[in-house]
């Protein structure tokens, strides 16, 4: 047991260091802690650059479709739930249109496995080589994000319109915001745990310079059920809804919140 332990906390230190877990060098602190923090500039930029995007065109977008379209919300899915299902459209295409975003996504990803790529463009050849493959996972990107956006947006507007009896969402309140986006975000998070196990590993790809070397999303959903089962799309989801819930329920509550105190002002 003691040799599994020993064995379990070199990987870890090889994870989240990037070296050889069989050096015999010892890392310093300014090393270990650096280390945890691998891609933090594109992290840094990919985050900003979508939430600004995010809670700046869902809001039109649901106007849009409220003032355009509402006839056929209203018909589909009945007077209460027309406006829910308008602003989780609204999300969902907003979510999908992300993926413009995600040649920023990709060199964090690969920043954080040690795998950034080279930048000698030589040749009109390597450069769409490369520009492909700053787009590897578009397809599950886009999924990921228009199942969460649907689900975050969609899900808090039917708790505002559902439990907490509100008409007019630009009348809510931070703490409204807030215990609206509770429930939604963690949902949101959940469901998009096996799409961005997928997004992160197509990402991630393997070492060949050739784009058609490289595993494509269907061969990599195979194996990973052939070696680890159904369940393994759900990987640590626990911690992840644990950890991003909080998050997306802070940036929903002072976004909104922001958005309708200048919007007074």
């Amino acid at each position: 047991m003691s040799n599994l332990v020993v064995a379990r906390m070199r990987d870890t230190v090889t994870v989240v260091l990037g070296q050889s877990a069989s050096s015999s060098s010892s890392p310093t602190l300014l090393q270990k802690v650096g280390g945890m923090y691998k891609g933090v500039k594109f992290a840094y930029v990919y985050k900003t650059i979508q939430r600004s995007f995010q809670y700046t065109v869902q809001p039109k977008l649901a106007e849009h479709i409220e003032a355009n379209h509402r006839p056929v919300f209203v018909l589909l899915f009945g007077s209460r739930n027309a406006k829910p299902v308008e602003h989780a459209v609204a999300g969902c295409l907003m979510g999908c249109s992300e993926i413009i975003f995600l040649p920023i996504d990709s060199l964090k990803v690969k920043a954080q496995t040690s795998s950034l790529p080279g930048f000698n463009i030589v040749s009109k050849d390597s450069c769409h080589s490369m520009l492909r493959k700053m787009y590897r996972g578009a397809s599950w990107a886009a999924a990921r994000n228009g199942l969460g956006a649907f689900t975050l947006f969609g899900g808090a507007a039917f708790t505002k319109e559902h439990v907490l009896g509100l008409r007019d969402y630009q009348r809510a309140t931070a703490y409204q915001h807030f215990l609206s986006s509770t429930v939604a975000s963690a949902l949101a998070i959940w469901l998009c745990s096996p799409l961005d196990l997928m997004k992160t590993r197509v990402q991630r790809g393997g070492q060949s310079s050739c784009v058609n070397d490289l595993p494509t999303g269907l061969s990599i959903a195979r194996a990973l059920v052939k070696e680890e089962g159904w369940f393994a799309f759900f990987k640590g989801s626990a911690p992840k809804v644990a950890c991003a819930a909080p998050k997306l329920m802070f940036t929903y509550t002072i976004a909104n919140w922001l958005s309708m105190y200048f919007a007074r002002i």
